[in-house]
């Protein structure tokens, strides 16, 4: 049996989801978001491939909402030189 890597499975399952749920909205809640960042630089997840599936997620998936929530303020990651700022 051939797995995909868990961003291409996770995209499939948001797939089967919308298959399934006719007009209703799913709220996709991330709570503790600063842990990716801490993920993002020691190098355990890709922040291109994480935060484009976010982006893709938001951008084409109607029936999906993303909630992040956690203590830092996203005022901090918005700043030009974080690596957030461009998603």
């Amino acid at each position: 049996m051939v797995r995909s890597d868990p961003v291409t499975r996770f995209d499939e399952w948001l797939d089967e989801i919308e298959e399934v749920i006719g007009n209703k909205t799913i709220l996709l809640a991330l709570d503790e978001f600063i842990t990716l960042d801490e993920a993002f630089n020691e190098k355990r997840l890709s922040l291109a491939t994480i935060l484009g599936l976010f982006r893709n997620l938001i951008q084409n998936r109607r029936h999906f909402r993303l909630l992040f929530s956690g203590t830092h303020k996203m005022r901090r990651l918005m700043k030009s030189d974080y690596h957030w700022q461009p998603f």
